[in-house]
C-alpha cells in the first residue's frame, strides 16, 4: 500500500506527471512546427511574378502609423449607425458595403479577398463592375492567385488593385505578427483580414463597425445591413454550406472565428495597438466596447461653435 501511495503521490508520481507535461509540450511543439513548415512550404509554391505583386505591399508598411481608422463589417447594425462620420476617417471595408444606401463617401482601402468574387460567372462580374463603379478611388485587395484572371477579364483597375497571398490558418498562431508582402494566415472572415491589414498599416486604435457576428441567435437568417445576398442568389451566403447546416456545426465555426479573433488580438498586443469595437450591439465579446457618437461628439461641437461664431 505504501508503495501504491509513493507511486501516485510520491517521487514516481511526480515523475510521471513531468513526463506526462513534458510529452505533451514536446507534441505541441512538434505540432506547431510541422504547420511553420507546411506553411514555409507553401510560400515556396508562389511563383515569382506573383511574389513581385507582393512586394508592392511594402509601400503599406506603417503607412498610417499612429492614426485611427475603422474596419466595417457588414452585419445589420451598421444600418442603425451614422456612418457619414466616417468621411473623412481612414477605412477598410469589404466584400458588400459598397451596397450601403447612404454612403457619401469612398472607402480608403477595400478588401475582396473571398475567392468566391471571382469565379468564373456573370453575376460576380457584374457585382465586381457595380462594386467599382461605386468605389472609384478605394485601393483594392484580391487574392493573388485571381490575378491573371482579374487582368484578362478586366475586373478591377489594375492601377489601384493589391494582391495578398493567403493561405494556413489564422487561429493557429503560427506567427506573432503579420507581413502583407509574405503569406497571410487565412482568417475565417475577410474581415479579420481588414484587421490584419490596418496593424500592418501601423493604425491605431482601431475601431470595428458592423461586427454583429450574431449567427448563433438565429442560424437560418444570414442578415447584412442591405436585403439580399452579396452575390447574385446564393453567392456570398451559407446556402448549402455544410458548416451551417446543425447547431452543432454552426458553434464549431463560430469558435473558429473567435479563435482567430484571439491570434489577431495577440498580434495587436505585440504592436500595441488597441482594438475596440464600436458596433452597436452584436456578440463580439474579445475587444473593450465604447459608444460610436461619442468618438465624434466634440468634433460636432466644435464644428457647432465655429458656425455660431462666423468663422
Amino acid at each position: 500500500m505504501w508503495f501504491d501511495r509513493l507511486r501516485q503521490t510520491g517521487l514516481m508520481g511526480l515523475g510521471r506527471r513531468a513526463g506526462r507535461v513534458l510529452l505533451e509540450r514536446s507534441s505541441a511543439q512538434a505540432e506547431l512546427w510541422s504547420k511553420r513548415l507546411m506553411h514555409a512550404e507553401a510560400w515556396a509554391r508562389v511563383p515569382a511574378e506573383q511574389r513581385d505583386l507582393l512586394s508592392r505591399n511594402r509601400t503599406f508598411e506603417n503607412r498610417h502609423r499612429g492614426e485611427r481608422a475603422f474596419v466595417l463589417a457588414n452585419g445589420p447594425s451598421l444600418a442603425q449607425q451614422n456612418i457619414d462620420h466616417l468621411a473623412a476617417e481612414t477605412t477598410f471595408c469589404c466584400n458588400s458595403f459598397f451596397r450601403h444606401p447612404e454612403v457619401k463617401w469612398e472607402a480608403t482601402y477595400y478588401l475582396v479577398t473571398d475567392g468566391v468574387w471571382f469565379e468564373d460567372n456573370d453575376e460576380c462580374k457584374a457585382a465586381l463592375r457595380d462594386l467599382c463603379d461605386r468605389q472609384q478611388r478605394a485601393q483594392l485587395f484580391a487574392p493573388v492567385q485571381y490575378h491573371d484572371v482579374i487582368r484578362q477579364y478586366d475586373l478591377l483597375p489594375e492601377s489601384r488593385t493589391f494582391y495578398m497571398a493567403i493561405d494556413g490558418f489564422l487561429r493557429e498562431s503560427l506567427y506573432p505578427d503579420v507581413d502583407l508582402t509574405r503569406l497571410v494566415l487565412s482568417p475565417p472572415t475577410v474581415v479579420q483580414t481588414s484587421i490584419l491589414a490596418a496593424l500592418y498599416m501601423g493604425c491605431s486604435p482601431i475601431y470595428l463597425l458592423g461586427f454583429d457576428h450574431n449567427w448563433l441567435q438565429d442560424p437560418t437568417r444570414f442578415d447584412h445591413f442591405h436585403p439580399g445576398n452579396t452575390i447574385g442568389a446564393e453567392r456570398g451566403t451559407h446556402v448549402g454550406d455544410p458548416l451551417w447546416q446543425t447547431y452543432g456545426t454552426l458553434t464549431e465555426y463560430v469558435n473558429t472565428i473567435w479563435r482567430a479573433y484571439e491570434s489577431v488580438r495577440k498580434i495587436a498586443k505585440r504592436r500595441n495597438v488597441e482594438i475596440i469595437n464600436a458596433t452597436q450591439g452584436g456578440f463580439l465579446d474579445l475587444f473593450p466596447r465604447c459608444n460610436y457618437d461619442a468618438l465624434f461628439a466634440v468634433e460636432e461641437k466644435t464644428d457647432r461653435e465655429i458656425r455660431s461664431s462666423g468663422g
